[in-house]
């Protein structure tokens, strides 16, 4: 029996940093760090999807209350819409940080990096999953784009018609009495006639 058997030693060729089972190289290691990478990328992907399918909606309540006039509705929709774009900002930040972790990587620059250049730099299934994110995401800020200039137009068109019942309600109210330095009403002046026969 070998020296190394009695003591415990691994065989020669199968002991750490030796021999064909090395551990991965720096290529193997680095394709196992964008997989990593791109695996985080795509739950945050997910997670702002389904925050823009819940702003979506949002907007689509808006466009309600904007039709019923409700000053309440407005602001309870204001304020959740305030805090779904700061989680949003909060995804938007982590997703740009692994994006600029994965530059390197892929052997490009930061600030190259884009979701439309990691499709066409990394392989499946990544590849596809991240098309798929990418073509959903297009959708829905495209959707949210077009319900958002009409909800701006509505609220053009609720403000010019708050504005006009103001000037008709107005109209309809007699202005406070102005009293001159004589004491006398403003518009009271034309009618010493009528006073002086009084008097």
């Amino acid at each position: 029996m070998s020296k190394a058997s009695v003591e415990g030693e691994a065989p020669s060729g199968f002991a750490c940093g030796g021999g064909d089972a090395s551990p991965l190289n720096d290529t193997g290691r680095k394709m196992a760090n964008v997989e990593t990478l791109i695996d985080n990328l795509l739950s945050i992907l997910h997670q702002e999807i389904a925050l823009y399918q819940e702003l979506y909606k949002l907007l689509h309540d808006e466009r309600r209350v904007m039709t019923e006039l409700s000053l309440e509705g407005l602001y309870i929709s204001n304020n959740r819409k305030e805090t779904l774009l700061l989680r949003l900002k909060v995804l938007e930040r982590a997703r740009l940080d692994l994006i600029d972790k994965i530059a390197p990587l892929i052997d490009l620059k930061h600030g190259e990096v884009t979701i439309t250049t990691l499709i066409s730099s990394v392989s499946d299934p990544g590849k596809g999953n991240l098309l798929s994110c990418y073509t959903r995401l297009s959708s829905l800020v495209e959707s949210i784009e077009e319900i958002n200039y009409v909800n701006g137009l509505l609220i053009e068109k609720s403000l010019s018609y708050i504005k006009g019942s103001i000037s008709y309600l107005n109209s309809l109210i007699s202005p406070l009495p102005i009293y001159m330095p004589t004491g006398l009403m403003r518009g009271e002046e034309k009618s010493g006639k009528i006073v002086s026969r009084r008097g």
